[in-house]
């Protein structure tokens, strides 16, 4: 079974904090900041997208957006103190804040 490539889009502590984890748990992983997020994503294909949702909503829903452009598309994740469900229709998982690790780790292998 090949490693699972993730993309961490995150400023500061808490996007090196993810990205670190899902690294401890044999993930291939890259974090990048938001604006560099779909350029990375089209070139370095990730099985998977993490987001930080400190993002403002419109600048998540646009980074959705680009990425459900790319093909494959990864799976994208979003983790948020309040989870939207708007985002559910785009394909999105949303997780609460505190994250259930498990639960991450499941949807991003």
């Amino acid at each position: 079974m090949s490693t699972a490539r993730v993309l961490v889009v995150g400023a500061g502590a808490d996007g090196r904090a993810l990205a670190e984890l899902l690294a401890l748990h044999g993930f291939e992983v890259a974090e990048v900041s938001q604006r560099h997020a779909a350029g990375v994503a089209r070139a370095w294909m990730p099985d998977c997208v993490v987001a930080e949702a400190a993002l403002p909503e419109h600048e998540g829903r646009m980074l959705v957006e680009q990425l459900a452009s790319i093909a494959p598309r990864p799976r994208t994740i979003v983790i948020s103190p309040r989870p939207s469900h708007a985002l559910d229709a785009l394909g999105v998982t949303c997780l609460a804040k505190p994250v259930d690790v498990e639960r991450l780790l499941e949807l991003a292998a």
